[in-house]
Protein backbone atom coordinates (compact mmCIF):
# COMPACT_ATOMS: atom_id res chain seq x y z
CA UNK A 1 0.00 0.00 0.00
CA UNK A 2 1.29 3.25 -0.91
CA UNK A 3 0.94 6.04 1.64
CA UNK A 4 0.22 9.63 1.49
CA UNK A 5 3.44 10.67 0.76
CA UNK A 6 4.21 8.55 -1.99
CA UNK A 7 0.58 9.01 -3.42
CA UNK A 8 1.28 13.44 -3.55
CA UNK A 9 4.48 12.20 -5.08
CA UNK A 10 3.22 10.49 -7.96
CA UNK A 11 0.39 12.63 -8.79
CA UNK A 12 3.17 15.39 -9.04
CA UNK A 13 5.10 13.97 -11.64
CA UNK A 14 2.15 12.35 -13.29
CA UNK A 15 1.17 16.14 -13.49
CA UNK A 16 4.68 17.55 -14.63
CA UNK A 17 4.60 14.74 -17.32
CA UNK A 18 1.23 15.74 -18.41
CA UNK A 19 2.40 19.75 -18.66
CA UNK A 20 5.87 18.80 -20.18
CA UNK A 21 3.91 16.93 -22.80
CA UNK A 22 1.65 19.85 -23.06
CA UNK A 23 4.36 22.27 -23.61
CA UNK A 24 6.48 20.45 -25.50
CA UNK A 25 2.94 20.21 -28.17
CA UNK A 26 2.60 23.56 -27.94
CA UNK A 27 6.59 24.39 -28.81
CA UNK A 28 5.97 21.70 -31.62
CA UNK A 29 2.96 23.61 -33.03
CA UNK A 30 4.49 27.38 -32.94
CA UNK A 31 7.82 26.00 -34.61
CA UNK A 32 5.78 24.38 -37.32
CA UNK A 33 3.47 26.80 -38.01
CA UNK A 34 6.12 29.31 -38.45
CA UNK A 35 8.74 27.43 -40.21
CA UNK A 36 6.30 25.66 -42.21
CA UNK A 37 6.54 22.13 -43.46
CA UNK A 38 6.27 19.77 -46.55
CA UNK A 39 3.03 19.41 -46.87
CA UNK A 40 1.25 22.13 -44.76
CA UNK A 41 0.04 23.59 -48.28
CA UNK A 42 -2.87 20.94 -47.68
CA UNK A 43 -3.80 21.91 -44.23
CA UNK A 44 -3.89 25.57 -44.87
CA UNK A 45 -5.99 25.15 -48.14
CA UNK A 46 -8.14 22.42 -46.99
CA UNK A 47 -10.51 21.69 -44.66
CA UNK A 48 -12.68 18.62 -43.46
CA UNK A 49 -16.41 19.09 -43.86
CA UNK A 50 -18.96 16.80 -42.75
CA UNK A 51 -20.71 15.21 -44.56
CA UNK A 52 -18.22 15.40 -47.67
CA UNK A 53 -14.07 14.93 -47.65
CA UNK A 54 -11.37 17.70 -47.83
CA UNK A 55 -12.65 20.44 -49.58
CA UNK A 56 -11.02 23.77 -50.23
CA UNK A 57 -11.78 26.07 -47.63
CA UNK A 58 -12.45 28.54 -50.26
CA UNK A 59 -15.19 26.60 -52.04
CA UNK A 60 -18.69 27.55 -52.47
CA UNK A 61 -19.92 24.34 -50.80
CA UNK A 62 -18.59 26.05 -47.08
CA UNK A 63 -20.07 29.58 -47.90
CA UNK A 64 -23.09 30.26 -46.00
CA UNK A 65 -26.40 29.67 -47.31
CA UNK A 66 -28.59 32.15 -48.95
CA UNK A 67 -30.88 34.43 -46.74
CA UNK A 68 -33.47 33.82 -49.43
CA UNK A 69 -35.47 30.70 -48.29
CA UNK A 70 -36.82 30.46 -52.04
CA UNK A 71 -32.71 30.77 -53.48
CA UNK A 72 -29.97 28.75 -53.42
CA UNK A 73 -26.00 29.07 -54.46
CA UNK A 74 -24.20 26.76 -56.48
CA UNK A 75 -21.37 28.33 -57.09
CA UNK A 76 -20.96 32.01 -57.67
CA UNK A 77 -24.82 32.01 -59.02
CA UNK A 78 -28.03 32.40 -57.21
CA UNK A 79 -30.90 30.17 -58.33
CA UNK A 80 -34.13 30.15 -57.69
CA UNK A 81 -35.93 26.92 -56.34
CA UNK A 82 -38.69 27.23 -58.01
CA UNK A 83 -39.43 26.47 -61.66
CA UNK A 84 -41.75 27.40 -64.53
CA UNK A 85 -43.28 24.55 -66.31
CA UNK A 86 -40.92 25.73 -69.36
CA UNK A 87 -37.85 26.12 -67.90
CA UNK A 88 -35.43 22.91 -68.63
CA UNK A 89 -32.73 22.58 -65.87
CA UNK A 90 -29.44 20.37 -66.58
CA UNK A 91 -27.39 20.34 -63.29
CA UNK A 92 -23.60 19.32 -63.68
CA UNK A 93 -22.06 17.39 -60.68
CA UNK A 94 -18.00 17.17 -60.66
CA UNK A 95 -14.74 17.57 -59.39
CA UNK A 96 -12.25 20.74 -60.32
CA UNK A 97 -12.68 19.68 -63.91
CA UNK A 98 -16.32 19.93 -64.35
CA UNK A 99 -15.80 22.92 -62.05
CA UNK A 100 -13.54 24.70 -64.10
CA UNK A 101 -10.17 24.89 -62.48
CA UNK A 102 -7.00 27.33 -64.87
CA UNK A 103 -10.05 28.68 -66.61
CA UNK A 104 -12.48 31.50 -65.72
CA UNK A 105 -16.22 30.86 -64.68
CA UNK A 106 -17.28 31.97 -68.28
CA UNK A 107 -15.20 29.69 -70.28
CA UNK A 108 -16.12 26.79 -68.74
CA UNK A 109 -18.17 23.87 -70.53
CA UNK A 110 -21.03 24.47 -68.69
CA UNK A 111 -20.97 28.37 -69.55
CA UNK A 112 -20.63 27.90 -73.27
CA UNK A 113 -23.19 25.60 -73.22
CA UNK A 114 -25.77 28.79 -71.43
CA UNK A 115 -23.76 30.54 -74.33
CA UNK A 116 -25.81 30.77 -77.49
CA UNK A 117 -25.95 26.82 -77.66
CA UNK A 118 -28.72 25.51 -75.79
CA UNK A 119 -32.76 26.82 -76.26
CA UNK A 120 -33.92 30.00 -74.32
CA UNK A 121 -35.47 28.30 -71.11
CA UNK A 122 -32.79 25.35 -70.53
CA UNK A 123 -29.79 26.39 -68.04
CA UNK A 124 -27.11 24.38 -67.69
CA UNK A 125 -25.78 24.70 -63.29
CA UNK A 126 -22.94 24.16 -62.85
CA UNK A 127 -22.12 22.28 -59.49
CA UNK A 128 -18.59 20.90 -59.91
CA UNK A 129 -16.42 20.88 -56.61
CA UNK A 130 -12.49 20.76 -56.37
CA UNK A 131 -11.28 17.72 -54.84
CA UNK A 132 -15.07 16.25 -54.53
CA UNK A 133 -14.89 12.28 -55.38
CA UNK A 134 -18.14 10.63 -56.41
CA UNK A 135 -19.45 9.78 -52.90
CA UNK A 136 -18.80 13.67 -52.19
CA UNK A 137 -21.03 14.38 -55.60
CA UNK A 138 -23.76 12.38 -54.43
CA UNK A 139 -24.12 13.34 -50.84
CA UNK A 140 -24.28 16.98 -52.37
CA UNK A 141 -27.13 16.57 -54.61
CA UNK A 142 -28.70 14.02 -52.37
CA UNK A 143 -28.58 16.91 -49.53
CA UNK A 144 -28.84 19.87 -51.04
CA UNK A 145 -29.11 20.09 -54.83
CA UNK A 146 -31.95 17.81 -55.60
CA UNK A 147 -34.43 20.97 -54.67
CA UNK A 148 -32.84 22.76 -57.68
CA UNK A 149 -36.06 20.09 -59.64
CA UNK A 150 -33.11 19.47 -62.74
CA UNK A 151 -34.60 17.81 -65.45
CA UNK A 152 -31.10 16.43 -66.10
CA UNK A 153 -28.58 15.32 -63.63
CA UNK A 154 -24.82 14.60 -65.53
CA UNK A 155 -21.84 13.63 -63.32
CA UNK A 156 -19.04 14.12 -64.75
CA UNK A 157 -15.94 11.63 -63.97
CA UNK A 158 -12.96 11.75 -64.09
CA UNK A 159 -11.55 8.75 -63.98
CA UNK A 160 -7.69 9.24 -63.18
CA UNK A 161 -8.29 9.83 -59.90
CA UNK A 162 -12.59 9.65 -59.22
CA UNK A 163 -12.51 5.67 -58.89
CA UNK A 164 -9.64 5.46 -56.30
CA UNK A 165 -10.34 8.11 -54.05
CA UNK A 166 -14.24 6.78 -53.67
CA UNK A 167 -11.86 4.33 -51.62
CA UNK A 168 -12.22 6.80 -48.72
CA UNK A 169 -15.90 6.23 -48.42
CA UNK A 170 -15.43 2.04 -47.95
CA UNK A 171 -16.74 0.43 -44.51
CA UNK A 172 -14.92 -2.46 -45.63
CA UNK A 173 -11.61 -0.83 -45.15
CA UNK A 174 -12.57 0.61 -41.60
CA UNK A 175 -12.24 -1.11 -38.64
CA UNK A 176 -13.01 1.70 -36.37
CA UNK A 177 -16.24 4.14 -36.02
CA UNK A 178 -16.22 6.69 -38.56
CA UNK A 179 -16.89 9.24 -35.96
CA UNK A 180 -13.07 8.17 -35.24
CA UNK A 181 -11.96 9.15 -38.34
CA UNK A 182 -14.09 12.58 -38.52
CA UNK A 183 -12.66 13.54 -34.80
CA UNK A 184 -9.11 12.24 -36.67
CA UNK A 185 -9.66 14.44 -39.31
CA UNK A 186 -10.98 17.86 -37.77
CA UNK A 187 -7.32 17.14 -35.63
CA UNK A 188 -5.40 17.23 -38.69
CA UNK A 189 -7.29 20.76 -39.57
CA UNK A 190 -6.31 22.31 -36.63
CA UNK A 191 -3.60 21.47 -35.82
CA UNK A 192 -0.44 21.50 -37.65
CA UNK A 193 1.71 19.35 -35.42
CA UNK A 194 -0.64 16.42 -35.79
CA UNK A 195 -0.89 17.03 -39.62
CA UNK A 196 2.46 16.67 -39.84
CA UNK A 197 2.80 13.09 -38.11
CA UNK A 198 0.11 12.11 -40.08
CA UNK A 199 1.99 12.99 -43.48
CA UNK A 200 5.46 11.46 -41.90
CA UNK A 201 3.49 8.25 -40.99
CA UNK A 202 2.17 8.31 -44.12
CA UNK A 203 5.60 8.74 -45.99
CA UNK A 204 7.14 5.83 -44.21
CA UNK A 205 4.39 3.57 -44.66
CA UNK A 206 4.56 4.41 -48.38
CA UNK A 207 8.35 3.86 -48.65
CA UNK A 208 8.48 0.42 -46.16
CA UNK A 209 4.56 -1.03 -46.93
CA UNK A 210 4.04 -1.75 -42.63
CA UNK A 211 -0.03 -1.27 -43.59
CA UNK A 212 -1.65 -2.36 -47.15
CA UNK A 213 -4.94 -2.10 -48.00
CA UNK A 214 -4.70 -5.68 -47.77
CA UNK A 215 -4.04 -5.50 -44.12
CA UNK A 216 -6.43 -7.09 -41.68
CA UNK A 217 -7.29 -5.03 -38.84
CA UNK A 218 -6.67 -1.55 -40.81
CA UNK A 219 -7.04 1.42 -39.02
CA UNK A 220 -5.93 4.60 -40.87
CA UNK A 221 -7.22 4.07 -43.93
CA UNK A 222 -5.66 7.11 -45.68
CA UNK A 223 -2.25 5.86 -44.48
CA UNK A 224 -2.11 2.51 -45.27
CA UNK A 225 -4.51 1.85 -48.77
CA UNK A 226 -1.28 0.73 -50.74
CA UNK A 227 -1.86 -1.84 -53.36
CA UNK A 228 0.18 -5.17 -51.70
CA UNK A 229 0.89 -6.44 -55.24
CA UNK A 230 2.12 -3.31 -56.71
CA UNK A 231 3.18 -1.26 -54.06
CA UNK A 232 1.26 1.90 -55.09
CA UNK A 233 -0.63 4.52 -53.21
CA UNK A 234 -4.08 4.60 -54.25
CA UNK A 235 -4.65 7.93 -52.63
CA UNK A 236 -2.03 9.77 -54.50
CA UNK A 237 -3.01 11.05 -57.19
CA UNK A 238 -0.58 9.65 -59.74
CA UNK A 239 -0.24 6.07 -58.48
CA UNK A 240 -3.86 6.01 -58.45
CA UNK A 241 -3.89 6.78 -61.66
CA UNK A 242 -1.79 4.26 -63.18
CA UNK A 243 -2.59 1.42 -60.79
CA UNK A 244 -6.34 2.08 -63.19
CA UNK A 245 -3.90 1.46 -66.20
CA UNK A 246 -2.38 -2.02 -64.99
CA UNK A 247 -3.29 -4.71 -66.80
CA UNK A 248 -4.05 -7.36 -63.61
CA UNK A 249 -6.43 -5.74 -61.95
CA UNK A 250 -5.72 -5.75 -57.83
CA UNK A 251 -8.20 -5.94 -54.96
CA UNK A 252 -8.39 -2.94 -53.98
CA UNK A 253 -8.94 -1.81 -57.37
CA UNK A 254 -11.49 -4.01 -58.00
CA UNK A 255 -13.11 -2.75 -54.44
CA UNK A 256 -12.79 0.54 -55.83
CA UNK A 257 -14.99 0.35 -58.53
CA UNK A 258 -17.50 -1.85 -56.76
CA UNK A 259 -17.62 1.18 -55.07
CA UNK A 260 -18.09 3.37 -57.83
CA UNK A 261 -20.97 0.85 -58.78
CA UNK A 262 -22.12 0.79 -55.47
CA UNK A 263 -22.84 5.13 -55.86
CA UNK A 264 -24.00 5.17 -58.72
CA UNK A 265 -27.31 3.15 -58.60
CA UNK A 266 -27.36 5.70 -55.72
CA UNK A 267 -27.72 8.33 -58.10
CA UNK A 268 -29.83 6.48 -60.89
CA UNK A 269 -32.28 5.64 -57.68
CA UNK A 270 -32.22 8.98 -56.16
CA UNK A 271 -32.78 11.28 -59.98
CA UNK A 272 -35.23 8.46 -60.40
CA UNK A 273 -37.19 9.14 -57.31
CA UNK A 274 -37.40 12.45 -57.93
CA UNK A 275 -38.65 12.02 -61.95
CA UNK A 276 -34.45 13.43 -63.61
CA UNK A 277 -32.75 11.19 -65.56
CA UNK A 278 -29.48 10.48 -64.69
CA UNK A 279 -26.10 10.40 -67.31
CA UNK A 280 -22.22 9.73 -66.81
CA UNK A 281 -20.22 11.81 -68.46
CA UNK A 282 -16.84 10.70 -68.73
CA UNK A 283 -13.66 13.16 -68.65
CA UNK A 284 -10.39 11.99 -70.33
CA UNK A 285 -6.81 12.94 -68.65
CA UNK A 286 -4.36 13.90 -70.59
CA UNK A 287 -3.24 10.42 -70.90
CA UNK A 288 -6.17 8.93 -71.66
CA UNK A 289 -6.71 11.51 -74.45
CA UNK A 290 -3.06 10.87 -76.06
CA UNK A 291 -3.78 7.04 -76.29
CA UNK A 292 -1.01 6.40 -73.97
CA UNK A 293 0.43 7.19 -70.69
CA UNK A 294 2.36 10.40 -70.13
CA UNK A 295 2.05 12.69 -66.95
CA UNK A 296 2.28 16.67 -67.46
CA UNK A 297 2.58 17.23 -63.77
CA UNK A 298 4.79 14.87 -62.91
CA UNK A 299 7.17 13.41 -66.03
CA UNK A 300 9.44 11.50 -64.28
CA UNK A 301 6.86 9.27 -62.44
CA UNK A 302 7.72 5.82 -63.46
CA UNK A 303 11.29 6.72 -63.49
CA UNK A 304 10.77 7.45 -59.23
CA UNK A 305 8.38 4.35 -58.71
CA UNK A 306 11.14 2.22 -60.47
CA UNK A 307 13.78 4.04 -57.58
CA UNK A 308 11.49 2.75 -55.16
CA UNK A 309 11.86 -0.71 -56.41
CA UNK A 310 8.16 -0.44 -58.12
CA UNK A 311 9.05 -1.61 -61.65
CA UNK A 312 6.22 -0.46 -64.68
CA UNK A 313 7.06 -0.04 -68.33
CA UNK A 314 4.68 2.57 -69.76
CA UNK A 315 3.82 -0.35 -72.67
CA UNK A 316 1.86 -2.53 -70.15
CA UNK A 317 -0.34 0.74 -68.89
CA UNK A 318 -3.83 -0.16 -70.74
CA UNK A 319 -5.10 3.77 -70.56
CA UNK A 320 -7.97 2.93 -72.05
CA UNK A 321 -9.43 0.15 -69.17
CA UNK A 322 -10.69 2.91 -66.80
CA UNK A 323 -13.21 3.75 -69.77
CA UNK A 324 -14.18 0.30 -70.19
CA UNK A 325 -14.82 -0.81 -66.55
CA UNK A 326 -16.93 2.40 -66.61
CA UNK A 327 -18.86 1.46 -69.33
CA UNK A 328 -19.76 -1.72 -68.45
CA UNK A 329 -21.04 -0.57 -65.06
CA UNK A 330 -23.21 1.96 -66.81
CA UNK A 331 -24.42 -0.73 -68.58
CA UNK A 332 -25.22 -2.94 -65.84
CA UNK A 333 -27.19 -0.05 -64.50
CA UNK A 334 -28.72 1.05 -67.76
CA UNK A 335 -27.56 4.35 -67.76
CA UNK A 336 -26.56 6.42 -69.94
CA UNK A 337 -22.64 7.03 -70.44
CA UNK A 338 -21.23 10.31 -72.51
CA UNK A 339 -17.95 9.51 -73.32
CA UNK A 340 -15.70 12.63 -73.98
CA UNK A 341 -12.40 10.77 -74.87
CA UNK A 342 -12.92 10.47 -78.78
CA UNK A 343 -13.27 14.40 -78.94
CA UNK A 344 -10.77 15.21 -76.79
CA UNK A 345 -7.80 13.09 -78.67
CA UNK A 346 -9.78 14.76 -82.12
CA UNK A 347 -8.50 18.36 -80.46
CA UNK A 348 -4.80 16.84 -79.09
CA UNK A 349 -2.62 18.31 -75.96
CA UNK A 350 -4.33 21.69 -76.41
CA UNK A 351 -6.96 20.19 -75.17
CA UNK A 352 -5.46 20.86 -71.85
CA UNK A 353 -3.91 23.17 -69.68
CA UNK A 354 0.13 23.36 -69.99
CA UNK A 355 1.82 21.26 -67.54
CA UNK A 356 -1.82 20.17 -66.22
CA UNK A 357 -4.42 17.65 -65.99
CA UNK A 358 -7.19 19.91 -66.82
CA UNK A 359 -9.02 21.33 -69.64
CA UNK A 360 -8.30 24.47 -71.12
CA UNK A 361 -10.38 26.93 -72.68
CA UNK A 362 -10.20 24.53 -75.85
CA UNK A 363 -10.81 21.57 -74.23
CA UNK A 364 -13.89 23.32 -72.52
CA UNK A 365 -14.88 24.14 -75.98
CA UNK A 366 -14.87 20.63 -77.66
CA UNK A 367 -16.85 19.16 -74.55
CA UNK A 368 -19.91 21.82 -74.96
CA UNK A 369 -19.57 21.04 -78.68
CA UNK A 370 -19.54 17.53 -77.99
CA UNK A 371 -22.40 18.00 -74.91
CA UNK A 372 -24.73 20.01 -77.71
CA UNK A 373 -24.60 17.21 -80.17
CA UNK A 374 -26.34 14.15 -78.11
CA UNK A 375 -29.72 14.18 -78.50
CA UNK A 376 -31.82 13.98 -75.82
CA UNK A 377 -29.76 16.22 -73.30
CA UNK A 378 -30.80 19.53 -74.31
CA UNK A 379 -33.11 21.52 -76.05
CA UNK A 380 -31.88 22.93 -78.91
CA UNK A 381 -32.19 25.86 -81.26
Amino acid sequence: MWNRNQVRSKSANALVLILSTFAGFLIAEVILRVTGYEGDYQRAQFKFATPFSTVRRDSWVLQEHSPDPGMITVGKTKIALSTSAKEKRVLFLGDSVTEGYGVEPSRTFVSKLNSGMLAKDTLAINAGVYGFNTYDEYELYAGRLAQLQANTVVLGLFPANDTSFNLLKSDRLRSYPAWIESTWLHAQDHSAFIHFGFLSAQALNHRLRLFTGNSAGLYFSRIALIEKETGLHLLHYREGEIAGYLPRESDLMRHAYELLERVLRRFEAETSRRSSRFIVLILPSPAVAAGAYYSPIEPNILQTLKARGIQIQPTELDVDRPRRRITEICGRLGLLCLDATPTLRQVGATAFLPGDDHLSDAGHSAVARFLATNPGIFELH
